[in-house]
C-alpha cells in the first residue's frame, strides 16, 4: 500500500486501501500492469501521476484520466 501511495493516483491508492488484504494484492498487480502499459505507450515514465485507472462494475479496468503526452 505504501508503494501504491507513492506511484499510483490518490484515488487508486485509496481504493486499494479500502480492500481486504488478499483483494488488495490482486488488484495492486492488475493496476500496476495497466499503468505500466499505458505509461510506456505514452512515454511518460512510471510516475505519470495524472493517469488514473479505475475498475468498472463489470470488472474491467479503464483509463479514467489519461496522462499528458
Amino acid at each position: 500500500l505504501a508503494l501504491a501511495r507513492e506511484l499510483f493516483s490518490k484515488g487508486e491508492a485509496n481504493w486499494l486501501g479500502s480492500l481486504h488484504q488478499e483483494a488488495r494484492r490482486i488488484h495492486f498487480f492488475r493496476l500496476w500492469a495497466c499503468r505500466e502499459a499505458v505509461l510506456k505507450a505514452v512515454g511518460t515514465g512510471f510516475r505519470g501521476r495524472d493517469l488514473a485507472i479505475g475498475q468498472d462494475p463489470d470488472g474491467l479496468y479503464r483509463v479514467r484520466s489519461a496522462p499528458s503526452g
